[in-house]
């Protein structure tokens, strides 16, 4: 079924709600009210679902192109007393900063559009998710499985849970806290109206065997009204899985936002599931905060108007919790005003309405992208990133901007960015480009931590689209994670048209740095009786931007390749005293404690001990 994309004046007056009379200002903050959750539940169905059983790749093939629900587009003009952020956003330097690893095709179109590409990468295996397809990979681009979401065939992913035809907005992602792979896709129906989300678990980080699958009813009656769940936001942390979506009536009106929180310490051995609720009526395309490490809560983010960005906040998601919500200001920018023009012919791509794209959380930050006009004097849009502290909010303090910048090139339109830190505070991108004079394709850049503010290195071309594409939808989104084998890989997935006109899905990985590792060991020895490990020697170590420092053996720390390191071995350890350092086996100056090492690669890094005595 298809939604006429329309101005959406209820959406308007449901966003404008909120008086600002409310709001408490804090700065370049405004500290919204707290809300209570509104409903508790359970799931309606579940079921273990081994994926080793029956035909691998489906052979199921429906052709055509059909479109999910389309919604109108939610272009808030919310009011706020906040005037937009002294930050001035960075741009693109001339320099690369992507070194491009695995290159692949992804899932290609079958019968449903647009294809809302997500991914998730394990330590071997990476996981795709389209309208309205799942798939294995190895990391070497070799497809292991591919199956429907739904039942249109007898072995569909979420069938054993009573899933139907239409699973639509697919997500997924890999929690690297349990070692598993989580997948989410909505439905929707009417006669009667009904809405639901599917959540698969893997039993282990390997995708390819049991699944613990459920599905939830998710229909909300507000004022008398039903409505439904569109476009999701996928996010976990330690606690739970978090789900957000749109609220649609199934006649018309708009309900703002649902918050679900999913305890997920029972779902990973496939028991019970539980869930609880929160509606935000002046929120909009809320997306959830993949969390790397154990925030203090769950954070989520959205846009609120030209100058300002909505951070969200779940506090003791296991107790009671609660949903705080803050504006911050960011440099001023304009929602998207048209399409974008492509190569070959003069239909044009989505760009949608300024919605946010993902948000990921990693010590004490939070990072986020949304497709926008730099200003209202031009019409094309660049992709827009901010990186905000949160500076322990809610429980004290207030959420702030560190840096932001626009991924812009004046002669395209910058669609659908997708932005993550890795283990070093890099930031990895993937985004889409457009033009007059080029097919749409899937491009990479990034930065590098000790980078100037807000910059961010040249485009890299991951795949270019060899076609012109009418089928009038693109996106609806692009994802990228962090590969959990090395911490500091990005691995990403976009949208192109292949010769045929259809669409497709890359799948790319890449680094924005060159990195080493320095591996640091201690040992002991007499002259006749050889050589021993000792572990639990402290060693002082540089500190870089990452924060890498002193170590206690044996230990490891990362730093960019051609650093300039610093290493001190204590004086003695128990009975033992200093010899000298082996640096990749090679003997250094004996007696000499602190050592410089430059590094051009990984490095063994050996402090030596004698007995003097006993």
């Amino acid at each position: 079924m298809f939604y006429k994309r329309l101005a959406s004046s209820f959406a308007l007056a449901a966003l404008s709600a909120i008086a600002v009379a409310q709001v408490r200002s804090q700065g370049l903050v405004q500290h919204l009210p707290v809300k209570q959750v509104s409903a508790r539940g359970t799931a309606d169905q579940q079921a273990v679902f081994d994926t080793r059983i029956g035909e691998q790749i489906t052979s199921t093939i429906l052709g055509g192109s059909l479109g999910r629900p389309e919604n109108p587009l939610i272009r808030a003009r919310r009011v706020s007393n906040l005037l937009p952020s002294p930050i001035s956003p960075g741009g693109l330097m001339s320099e690369s900063r992507t070194s491009t690893g695995v290159l692949f095709p992804g899932i290609v179109q079958d019968q449903w559009s647009p294809p809302d590409c997500t991914i998730a990468v394990g330590p071997n295996y990476v996981v795709q998710t389209t309208n309205m397809k799942i798939a294995f990979f190895t990391k070497s681009g070799t497809k292991v499985f591919e199956r429907w979401l739904g039942n249109q065939d007898a072995l569909g992913f979420f069938r054993p849970v009573g899933a139907l035809g239409f699973t639509f907005d697919p997500k997924c992602l890999y929690d690297r806290t349990t070692g598993r792979f989580i997948v989410l896709a909505l439905e929707q129906y009417s006669g009667p109206n009904r809405s639901f989300m599917c959540i698969g678990v893997s039993d282990d980080s390997d995708p390819n065997g049991n699944w613990y699958l459920y599905r939830v009813d998710c229909k909300k009656v507000i004022g008398g009204s039903e409505y439904w769940v569109d476009y999701p936001g996928l996010g976990v942390d330690q606690s739970a899985i978090y789900v957000t979506g749109n609220l649609f009536g199934f006649s018309s009106g708009f309900g703002g936002v649902l918050f679900r929180g999913i305890p997920i310490a029972s779902l990973l051995s496939g028991g019970a599931l539980s869930y609880f609720d929160f509606i935000d009526s002046s929120a909009a395309s809320v997306q959830a905060a993949h969390a790397y490490g154990t925030p203090g809560a769950a954070y989520f983010v959205s846009d609120w108007n030209t100058t300002s960005m909505e951070l969200h906040a779940i506090r003791n998601p296991l107790g009671t919790p609660t949903l705080h919500s803050a504006l911050v200001s960011v440099p001023s920018y304009a929602y998207p005003n048209s399409d974008a023009p492509q190569q070959g012919g003069s239909s044009r791509l989505d760009t949608l309405d300024g919605r946010v794209m993902n948000v990921q959380w990693r010590n004490g930050r939070l990072i986020a992208s949304h497709a926008v006009r730099p200003s209202g004097a031009v019409s094309y849009t660049v992709g827009r990133w901010y990186e905000f502290a949160t500076n322990s909010w809610p429980a004290s303090g207030s959420p702030s901007l560190i840096q932001s910048g626009n991924i812009e090139t004046v002669s395209a339109y910058m669609l659908f960015p997708v932005v993550a830190f890795n283990g070093f505070n890099d930031i990895g991108v993937c985004i889409g480009r457009s033009s007059t004079s080029q097919f749409a394709g899937v491009y990479t850049t990034g930065r590098k931590v000790t980078d100037p503010a807000g910059a961010m290195g040249a485009l890299t071309l991951a795949r270019l689209g060899t076609a012109h594409y009418t089928g009038g939808r693109w996106g609806d989104y692009f994802a990228v994670e962090v590969d959990p084998a090395d911490d500091l890989t990005f691995w990403g997935v976009g949208e192109y048209a292949d010769a045929s006109g259809s669409w497709s899905t890359w799948i790319t990985s890449w680094q924005v740095a060159s990195y080493s590792r320095v591996n640091v060991r201690a040992r002991y020895g007499f002259i006749s009786t050889g050589i021993q490990w000792i572990d639990g020697m402290t060693v002082n170590a540089t500190t870089d931007g990452f924060g890498n420092g002193d170590g206690v053996t044996p230990f490891s720390r990362t730093y960019y390749t051609g650093a300039n390191i610093s290493l001190t071995a204590p004086q003695a350890f128990g009975p033992y005293r200093f010899l000298r350092w082996m640096i990749n086996g090679v003997p250094q100056a004996a007696g000499v404690r602190t050592i410089n090492v430059t590094l051009s690669g990984d490095t063994s890094a050996m402090p030596e001990y004698i007995r003097v005595s006993g």
